[in-house]
């Protein structure tokens, strides 16, 4: 899916709202995140991911990166 040029409103629709859809007993990403990304973090406390939706200044989204936690 590609979400590079979709807005803050479109990601969300597409993914849920970080807060309520992240698969983590955390509430905090492991990776630091670019001010004002969307955080999705997905782990079962030994491993996992987190992408970070970074958005420009119009919230339409400029990058994801995709970090591994271990």
């Amino acid at each position: 899916m590609q979400l590079v040029g979709k807005t803050r409103e479109e990601v969300m629709a597409l993914l849920g709202d970080p807060k309520a859809s992240n698969d983590s007993i955390y509430n905090f990403p492991f990776w630091p995140a670019p001010k004002g990304s969307l955080v999705y973090r997905f782990d079962c406390r030994f491993y996992g991911w987190q992408f970070n939706v970074a958005l420009d200044a119009n919230s339409k989204v400029r990058a994801v990166e995709r970090h591994w936690i271990h």
